[in-house]
């Protein structure tokens, strides 16, 4: 899980111009159990699938607690 902008960096694809490659640096981390950690990457690792959750697209503007977020 990727909590702040500041863990990801992004580079420009070297194969597909117009495109960016994402990588994390920080993420917190789950294991069997319940068990989490903050795991920082050295170096970074390639992103390979991202959902994001805060964006209208994804949740239609609802936060948990089912308020309606503004959209500007």
């Amino acid at each position: 899980m990727i909590l702040s902008s500041s863990w990801l960096s992004k580079v420009p694809s070297s194969i597909h111009r117009g495109l960016y490659t994402l990588y994390v640096h920080k993420a917190v981390t789950f294991y069997a159990g319940g068990a989490t950690y903050l795991d920082e990457f050295e170096p970074p690792r390639q992103v390979t699938y991202l959902v994001n959750y805060f964006t209208h697209a994804d949740t239609c503007g609802q936060r948990n607690d089912g308020q309606t977020i503004e959209v500007m």
